[in-house]
């Protein structure tokens, strides 16, 4: 890693090694890519993104952000996705926590809002249409709890 000036060995997905070129006679230790210089390597993406017709500004650090916030979208612990990213302190990750929060805010906010009358009528239409196993209530356990 450059900006720590020490190395990390991540694994790779199966995903990810099936589009991974063939390495003929590499041993696993071997380098699997020789990348040039961060600036270089900016470019060359930048004029990828231009020519795709993407407006964002993305660089090679972008992919860093999309990938742990990704994970922690998966529900992967906060712990692992610092490690998956080289962080030495955990609060450094803690900033994509946010940003998954942020991104649950929204979800439960793109639940229409319903009048008081109409609440009930759109709910009854929502269960109405769905193909679901009517639930069934809990059956009450009797007797006192087992101790443990």
């Amino acid at each position: 890693m450059v900006k720590t000036q020490r190395k990390l060995w991540l694994p790779l997905s199966d995903e990810a090694i099936r589009w991974l070129p063939e390495r003929g006679t590499a041993k696993e230790t071997d380098f699997i890519f020789s990348l040039p210089c961060d600036g270089y390597l900016n470019k060359l993406l930048k004029d990828w993104v231009k020519s795709s017709g993407i407006k964002k500004r993305i660089t090679f650090h972008t992919s860093r952000h999309t990938n742990a916030t990704l994970l922690l979208s998966l529900g992967v612990d906060l712990y692992t996705v610092s490690k998956l990213l080289g962080h030495t302190q955990i609060k450094t990750t803690q900033i994509y926590a946010k940003i998954v929060d942020k991104k649950k805010d929204d979800a439960v906010n793109m639940i229409p809002s319903f009048s008081a009358t109409e609440a009930p009528t759109a709910i009854a239409d929502e269960i109405n249409t769905r193909n679901d196993e009517p639930i069934q209530p809990a059956k009450k356990k009797r007797g006192r709890p087992k101790k443990a």
